[in-house]
């Protein structure tokens, strides 16, 4: 059976490159960053009859003077269209071009300055989360026992978050550089849903670690307890992941496109996310375990 904690250097060497390689990414092309952050227009439009496909929807659109153009269906006949920030007169355009077609139920412009302030508040509120949920572990593990501290738990788990936020973001870059896919509000509700499935993943595997390092009665060293809590949370893992992915590619092969990369992303993460619990988390506690008593 594959050992986990024996092979650890190897898995701290496969996310080494993977968290490089993103970061890499996100240096060289940086982030496709979608109208919720840089500003732009949005407007719904209603058609009387059947609604034209997204594609011819978007043609429309740009030939009006519209750039960086998204359409997004809406129920069973409308459309929600969202464009870089127009000015009156292509506005003006893009409404003649479905004259008789379909009129327009909602228009929204966001400016410069309130993109800016969304994506501040985007990167505050996911820090917070981060934060929050490390305390919350700590607070969880506070009686973890004298073998390991609160801490080392807390640490762990914030480092197996991190670990599965970078790497869906990174290939997002590398999407966004080669199909221009952008990076809006449903991509952060992506991640913060990401952090939710992670975090629930690696604190039943932190649990039982702790469960067992606490009920070791026969001087077991601590990381054959670890790699023991390992292997009775490994198939519950993988199976809830596996049928967590195979619901979300259904999705991203079967879905609208609205939702398509929404999915994508959920379904990068949460793969990350069942690697770290098991591959990183438990690894990393181990050696956590092993650097304090060696300098102790």
């Amino acid at each position: 059976m594959l050992r986990v904690v024996a092979h650890r250097r190897l898995w701290y060497a496969i996310s080494g490159v993977c968290i490089g390689a993103s970061i890499i990414a996100v240096g060289i092309w940086r982030l496709n960053l979608g109208i919720d952050f840089t500003g732009g227009t949005l407007i719904e439009l209603a058609f009387a009859d059947a609604r034209p496909a997204p594609s011819v929807i978007r043609e429309r659109v740009e030939s009006a003077g519209a750039t960086r153009v998204l359409v997004q269906p809406a129920g069973e006949r409308n459309a929600i269209i969202r464009t870089a920030l127009m000015t009156s007169e292509v506005r003006a355009a893009v409404v003649r071009a479905f004259a008789g077609q379909a009129v327009g139920q909602r228009f929204e412009s966001i400016g410069p300055t309130i993109g800016r302030e969304l994506a501040r508040k985007t990167v505050t509120g996911v820090i917070l989360a981060l934060v929050l949920i490390v305390a919350y572990v700590g607070w969880m593990f506070r009686r973890a026992g004298k073998e390991i501290s609160s801490l080392a738990y807390g640490a762990v788990t914030l480092a197996s978050m991190a670990h599965t936020v970078i790497i869906p973001i990174g290939v997002f870059a590398v999407l966004g550089a080669t199909l221009g896919v952008e990076i809006d509000a449903p991509f952060i509700a992506a991640l913060l849903t990401i952090l939710g499935y992670s975090i629930n993943d690696t604190i039943i595997i932190l649990d039982r670690i702790r469960e067992n390092v606490s009920g070791n009665r026969r001087a077991e060293a601590f990381a054959d307890v670890v790699e023991r809590s390992v292997r009775q949370s490994f198939t519950r893992s993988l199976n809830t992941g596996l049928a967590t992915l195979a619901a979300l590619l259904a999705i991203v092969l079967f879905g609208g496109a609205s939702v398509r990369f929404f999915a994508l992303a959920i379904m990068i993460g949460i793969a990350i996310g069942t690697y770290s619990s098991i591959f990183i988390a438990a690894p990393l506690l181990v050696t956590w375990y092993e650097r304090k008593h060696r300098t102790a």
